[in-house]
């Protein structure tokens, strides 16, 4: 049986890309191709995936390094690369030469303060957050307070970077 196995390479939006179709089985006659069925189509995953039936919500969750502004009891002025959306939920993390502390927030205001280049030569927007902690035990409270302490009596370095 004989296949179809040429590369066909598009342009999206100025960005050019090789795709490498599946092969087509071709019909008896070896004219026309025809759509593989599942049963024949060659799975590539080390597992197979389950099906969800519905709408089932999930959530990815990342790490943005950022540079810490101000610190409160209640909260926190960061600046950073990536859009944090007002009204969003994150986790606030100081470093362990502070205190090591991971505290609820939720982002107040975040805007555009500038832009700084990339190492490709382009620029990126650069941002400033608001947050306000959210839900801390008194245990957090302490260790927090702990970590104000320590960058009042060593004066805050405005170079300082935390993890979101």
């Amino acid at each position: 049986m004989a296949t179809l196995a040429h590369p066909i390479a598009p342009r999206v939006g100025g960005l050019s890309a090789r795709v490498l179709p599946e092969p087509a089985l071709l019909s008896v006659e070896g004219l026309e191709p025809r759509v593989k069925t599942m049963a024949e189509f060659r799975e590539r995953r080390r597992v197979a995936r389950t099906p969800i039936a519905g709408e089932l919500g999930a959530r990815a969750r990342s790490t943005l390094d950022v540079r810490l502004l101000d610190l409160s009891a209640f909260g926190a002025r960061i600046e950073h690369l990536d859009l944090l959306r007002p009204g969003s939920a994150c986790a606030f993390e100081l470093p362990p030469s502070v205190g090591a502390l991971i505290l609820s927030a939720r982002i107040i205001h975040s805007s555009v303060v500038g832009a700084a280049p990339t190492r490709e030569g382009e620029r990126q927007l650069r941002y400033q957050s608001g947050l306000v902690f959210t839900g801390i035990t008194a245990d957090q409270q302490t260790t927090l307070e702990s970590a104000l302490e320590k960058l009042t009596s060593r004066g805050s370095s405005r170079n300082t970077r935390f993890s979101m």
